[in-house]
């Protein structure tokens, strides 16, 4: 057996560029990733995007890789730059094309891919519906369940708190809610999430009186999901599943946190303003009691085996993927939840994947999908583009295998 890694490098048959943030380079372009890619025919050069395309090392480039977020300086040039190369250059692929990634930088807009997709055929042979939902079947052959896939009702909180509470009861949201920035574009507010309990709380949040959450923002709708969550990471046409410990189901009384309270668990920023908690850490929400590792409840295999990492769930997780190094990339001790919620099956995800790639019209993405604890609905509760792949079990190989996807000339055979 050979170390692939370790392999004689190839020439190089195609040549990768990357504009990334130095932290997401450190988090991305990892020994193992290089190593392989080198082995089978692929380098990577850097780009500096304050800097035309054509007059650096590299160029003409085969692919170009980008993740700039809105605070850095270069951003809105740097994207006319890529555009106006791949016009010039139309063998060069760009990942991802960035009018399309727009659409995921904004929350109003993010889920708008999960309201309309639609389902040419169900597993159980049946045509599925466009529109808000999409039934689909994630059971056996001989017995199938059909399951709707949905996105969580949301609303852009912004005027009057009496016109939002108005809103919020025409659309039929419930309290708890999450409240959560507008804007997931890496800035410095954009990994903001609250729980909101009560009405009081949800006016505070309207009145711009939490930081970091000032109007306008976006209500979205929480929905008890047996604390797990699915992440789901899609590279090309290849779909991994993971899972996540999540938030405990909740229900929007003060008695909630008064539970947690009394069991130790810390009560965090914000709780005491009464009728909501902004969320920093997961474990810290949970409180005490639950101290036993994550990974114990990830372990059991199938589409769900993976990382345990804990996440937020209803699109918290954005803190965790918007740009790698944040707290809440680490592993935290967490209890099991009470309900262990089993992983959907594998047809199910390369299904939604499919649907959502044709959708956002991207190729590297994650999601979050939860399944929700009355209707077994799944739900898909955030989009991130170009994660943290790094945290995606097998990344190097899975990478690898996409680059002769995009760029097949010379290269050698995917790896199994």
């Amino acid at each position: 057996f050979v170390n692939e890694e370790d392999a004689p490098a190839e020439p190089a048959a195609v040549t990768v560029g990357y504009a990334f943030t130095p932290k997401k380079v450190r988090s991305f372009m990892q020994p193992g990733l290089i190593g392989l890619a080198r082995a089978r025919g692929v380098q990577f050069m850097p780009i500096d995007p304050a800097k035309p395309i054509e007059s650096q090392e590299g160029h003409p480039f085969d692919v170009i890789l980008h993740k700039l977020p809105v605070a850095e300086r270069l951003k809105c040039s740097w994207e006319e730059r890529v555009r106006r190369y791949a016009d010039d250059n139309p063998r060069c692929v760009v990942l991802d094309a960035p009018e399309r990634v727009h659409q995921l930088a904004n929350r109003a807009t993010m889920l708008q891919a999960v309201q309309s997709i639609s389902y040419g055929e169900r597993f159980g042979g049946e045509t599925g519906t466009s529109g808000r939902s999409s039934s689909i079947c994630d059971g056996g052959a001989h017995s199938p369940e059909l399951r709707r896939v949905r996105a969580p009702e949301q609303l852009v909180v912004e005027g009057d708190p009496d016109a939002v509470v108005a809103a919020m009861r025409a659309k039929k949201m419930r309290l708890p809610l999450l409240a959560k920035a507008l804007m997931a574009d890496g800035s410095a507010n954009s990994h903001s999430v609250a729980v909101v309990y009560d009405e009081t709380g949800l006016r505070s949040i309207v009145r711009g009186e939490v930081a970091g959450l000032r109007p306008p923002c976006i209500l979205q709708q929480f929905v008890n999901h047996g604390g797990t969550l699915f992440k789901v990471y899609v590279v090309g046409e290849s779909v991994t599943c993971t899972r996540r410990a999540s938030l405990p189901d909740l229900h929007g009384t003060e008695g909630e946190r008064a539970r947690r309270g009394a069991g130790g668990g810390a009560v965090l920023r914000g709780a005491g303003r009464g009728g909501f908690e902004l969320i920093e850490r997961i474990s810290s929400f949970l409180g005490a009691g639950n101290k036993r590792a994550a990974a114990d409840m990830m372990e059991g295999g199938g589409a769900g085996e993976g990382d345990g990492g804990a996440s937020g769930t209803g699109g918290t997780s954005s803190a965790e993927e918007g740009e790698e190094g944040t707290d809440q990339d680490e592993a935290e001790e967490l209890e099991p939840p009470p309900r262990v919620v089993a992983p959907p099956e594998q047809a199910l995800i390369n299904s939604i994947s499919a649907s959502l790639r044709a959708q956002l019209g991207l190729q590297l993405f994650n999601y979050d999908l939860i399944r929700d604890a009355s209707t077994d609905d799944y739900l898909v509760v955030d989009i991130n583009y170009l994660p943290g792949f790094a945290k995606m079990p097998n990344y190097e190989t899975v990478f690898a295998n996409f680059l002769s996807s995009v760029c097949p000339v010379n290269l050698p055979a995917t790896v199994p």
